[in-house]
């Protein structure tokens, strides 16, 4: 019986046939990436804010953006910090467009990746 082996494809074809899902995805990372350099994912650093604030308080400015699954507090050495994760990629971009700068309890959100 003859085998039915696929077309012999070349790399450039193989390339061309890949290339359109990357870079699709490859310009939609890239173009929200952080200060830092840092690609988007569901999980946001934030920090800058108030002394005062609370993970409700967090969790209630997040929540109008974004699908808040967990919020992590963190004190290294004197700065506090939280961890804000979110149920997507897209949930997490737009809760960092609307929010990056906002005043929280007399401190300045920064938000990255």
């Amino acid at each position: 019986k003859a085998s039915m082996a696929p077309p012999d494809v070349s790399s450039e074809e193989k390339f061309i046939a890949v290339q359109p899902w990357k870079s699709r995805t490859t310009s939609i990372l890239s173009a929200n990436v952080d200060s830092n350099g840092n690609v988007p994912t569901p999980n946001l650093h934030v920090s800058g804010f108030g002394p005062s604030t609370t993970k409700q308080d967090v969790y209630n400015l997040f929540c109008k953006y974004a699908k808040v699954l967990e919020i992590v507090e963190k004190n290294y050495w004197g700065n506090r910090f939280m961890f804000v994760n979110t149920s997507s990629i897209k949930d997490a971009i737009v809760a960092r467009q609307q929010l990056q700068g906002m005043k929280l309890n007399s401190g300045v959100l920064m938000i990255n990746f």
